[in-house]
């Protein structure tokens, strides 16, 4: 058999011609010689707390610019001896610092990032900062929420009648370099269940002892006793008998907050409030406030490339809890799924106080029987489903919507690691990021990061 080639039926080129390699290789050169900054790598610059004088700045910024990168993101960071009342995040000499970054880069064509808080983990705020004539802290409607829980236990056809407990108040202790769990005082009463107890949580025996481990409940026998509840002044007083079949226990619920902190910072940086819109409006009146000038605005506006960035997500809780609430998320979950939560929230609650802590969720109890394990999974999808739907509409949407008056954009790594959904974040993020170090070689996480960006 013949065989033919199809080469034979065209004309071939000499591409070995120097005159059009040459061509070629200028017109590359040219291209990559002439990158509009926009396109160009950025850079993450560290500010050292204290060591800059605005001359160093301005250097730097030159440097930035010089070295062919096309925007910075500048982040405050402690340094040993410096005292950050004087120059840490949220105090007079950051906000002198990111001004002039901003203006600098501006004037050089450079694009710029302002992270949404001190350090990295979230969105936070200066103890500072006084918003709706409180100041900012724990207690604070704008700071982050948890639910936490306190336990009575009950023999069968025993009687309680008395003041309902609060949870075991966090002290303050170290957690890591996000900050420290301190301050809150106010804890509001949210919910009063009660529940058939088949196996007690480990250590938890008559009294208030929370336990430890897994219990098992009859999900059948729960019941929402929160409108039997009476309030004196500021106790909350149930009289309640445990049916005579079992044990029995009175779960009594709380809000409060969660007390997260963030350094280097001026005085104490608390997290927002990242269920309820309180927190996103309290962050953007602070930078309109004190770092948003008439003057600055209109050259922000004028660079076109400014951006707030919100790192990796790091929320924590300290509670016995473990989950993170709100001021409006039982009427936000009514409408959004159907039913009342607060019947489930025995088996809502978990174990692991620390939520970005990596350890397998343990939730507090699990159901008796499949068909109850099938419930309460999705009772917990459920929540997980409404808090992403919050995140989404009370954070991400209105902060977009207000950078984007100011000519900026939103850039963020989706909630990776947290009880909220990773994809839909996207829906209102202008950039969406996701960093190697934690991701590893796991693909599914930069599929479900970053595919949504393209649909």
């Amino acid at each position: 058999m013949e065989m033919h080639s199809a080469v034979h039926s065209g004309t071939l080129h000499d591409v070995s011609d120097s005159s059009q390699e040459n061509a070629f290789i200028r017109r590359i050169q040219k291209w990559f010689d002439e990158v509009e900054t926009c396109y160009r790598p950025e850079v993450r610059w560290w500010l050292a707390e204290g060591f800059h004088t605005d001359k160093t700045l301005r250097k730097n910024i030159r440097e930035i610019a010089q070295s062919g990168f096309g925007a910075a993101e500048f982040l405050a960071m402690p340094e040993p001896g410096v005292d950050s009342a004087v120059y840490g995040w949220g105090s007079e000499e950051w906000a002198s610092d990111t001004r002039l970054i901003i203006e600098e880069a501006t004037r050089l064509g450079l694009g710029f990032s302002l992270t949404s808080g001190a350090n990295w983990a979230n969105a936070n705020l200066p103890d500072t900062y006084v918003w709706e004539g409180q100041r900012f802290g724990p207690d604070s409607k704008a700071a982050a929420k948890e639910l936490d829980v306190a336990t009575i236990m009950l023999h069968a056809g025993e009687a309680y009648s008395g003041v309902l407990p609060l949870p075991a108040k966090v002290s303050p202790k170290k957690s890591d370099v996000h900050g420290t769990a301190v301050g809150y005082q106010e804890q509001l009463f949210q919910a009063v269940v009660a529940a058939r107890v088949l196996r007690p949580r480990e250590g938890c025996g008559p009294g208030y002892a929370q336990g430890a481990g897994t219990g098992i409940l009859d999900i059948s026998s729960l019941t929402d006793l929160t409108g039997c509840v009476v309030q004196e002044e500021d106790c909350y007083i149930l009289s309640w008998t445990a049916p005579k079949d079992d044990e029995y226990a009175l779960f009594v619920y709380w809000m409060h907050g969660t007390g997260q902190t963030a350094s280097p910072s001026v005085d104490t940086n608390y997290t927002i409030n990242y269920i309820d819109r309180y927190g996103v409006e309290a962050m953007m009146d602070y930078w309109e406030e004190n770092i948003f000038t008439e003057d600055l605005k209109e050259i922000i506006r004028k660079n076109g490339r400014g951006e707030i960035y919100m790192d990796s997500l790091e929320l924590l809780t300290y509670g016995a809890g473990g989950i993170f609430w709100g001021y409006h998320i039982t009427d936000e979950f009514q409408r959004r799924k159907g039913y009342d939560i607060i019947r489930y929230l025995p088996m809502l609650t978990t174990d692991t106080v620390r939520v970005t802590s990596g350890k397998a969720k343990q939730y507090d109890y699990i159901a008796s029987d499949p068909a109850g394990n099938a419930l309460a999974k999705k009772v917990r999808m459920d929540y997980c489903s409404v808090i992403s739907d919050l995140y989404l509409e009370n954070v991400l949407k209105p902060l977009q919507k207000w950078l984007h008056s100011l000519h900026m954009t939103l850039r963020a790594e989706p909630s990776y690691g947290m009880p909220y959904e990773i994809s839909t974040p996207a829906r209102y993020l202008d950039d969406v990021e996701t960093e190697s170090f934690a991701q590893a070689a796991d693909i599914d996480l930069y599929r479900g990061m970053l595919g949504s960006a393209n649909m």
